[in-house]
């Protein structure tokens, strides 16, 4: 079994070598390791060509990190294929317990474990910060892709899968990967859960994973995704999918602007939009808060 790691890479010369250190770290044979780097000027690509010359690296601009990353699945050979960013590391012996996973579950089209936080740039050593490794939300409800944590790097899948749903929609350059999973799960995505933690992402200033600060753009795009698919629909299942996702995404972007100074517009466009496109959303929403609400500890 040929395993497959895809990087997106821009300028992350201070991050990057821990992150390709851990994958040099692990103690199985048949991995290819793909960089795809949006144009670095600051070292990284002639650092990569220097010290790690068997890693397959795609220098060439791209619209954004979901580009990049379809250019290195496009790009693949393995049979299974996992994404490691530039500020995180996979675990020691975290490539083995996949294969093995695989190995055990031959019908699965993804396996996943644990994921954990640590400071980025911090020896695996450190101890983290958070831990995730629920069962549940390693195997991927419906309401993780929706507002919980879907723990992307921590899920390795088979080449057919992106076969079958298509690649990143770069569309959606914020939550491709929630709709990329929702994709999945719709089309009978199939998980094998295994208890090894396998991924450490780390946590700085400028990362895209975990910040404490609710980014408006992410927002406004959840509502916009969430209303495309829904109009798109063609199965009741999807119907359904998306209209809890969109009335979660409207009453969620709702709260979040209410004491926003100059927000009533946005506001009242908003909700009549909201009316128009599913009269019942706040049903919805409130329905998936109770779910948010009720399971917030894992995600803690």
């Amino acid at each position: 079994m040929l395993i497959t790691i895809v990087t997106p890479s821009l300028n992350r010369h201070d991050y990057i070598r821990n992150a390709l250190e851990s994958l040099a770290g692990q103690e199985i044979d048949k991995v290819e390791h793909i960089i795809v780097d949006g144009g670095s000027t600051d070292g990284t690509i002639d650092m990569v060509r220097r010290d790690y010359p068997k890693t397959t690296l795609i220098v060439e601009q791209d619209r954004n990190l979901y580009d990049a990353i379809n250019k290195g699945l496009r790009a693949a050979s393995g049979d299974v294929i996992g994404l490691l960013n530039t500020d995180d590391q996979l675990l020691p012996g975290a490539l083995a317990a996949v294969r093995d996973g695989f190995a055990r579950h031959p019908l699965a089209d993804s396996v996943c474990g644990g994921c954990e936080v640590r400071p980025a740039g911090s020896p695996l050593s450190t101890p983290a910060s958070a831990v995730f490794n629920s069962p549940a939300m390693k195997a991927l409800r419906p309401q993780d892709v929706m507002s919980g944590l879907i723990l992307l790097n921590g899920r390795f899948f088979r080449r057919q899968l992106f076969n079958r749903v298509g690649l990143f929609d770069a569309e959606f350059p914020i939550l491709a990967d929630r709709d990329f999973l929702a994709r999945c799960l719709l089309s009978g995505l199939r998980t094998a859960v295994i208890e090894p933690v396998v991924y450490a992402y780390g946590a700085h200033a400028g990362s895209l994973t975990f910040s404490d600060q609710i980014n408006p753009h992410c927002l406004h795009e959840a509502v916009r995704l969430a209303r495309h698919r829904l109009a798109a629909a063609t199965t009741p299942e999807e119907h359904a999918f998306y209209k809890r996702w969109h009335g979660w995404a409207v009453g969620y972007e709702l709260l979040s602007l209410r004491g926003t100074p100059a927000a009533s517009g946005r506001m009242a466009e908003l909700t009549r939009d909201a009316f128009a496109k599913a009269p019942g959303w706040p049903m919805e929403f409130l329905n998936h808060l109770a779910w948010h609400m009720r399971t917030r500890g894992e995600r803690s």
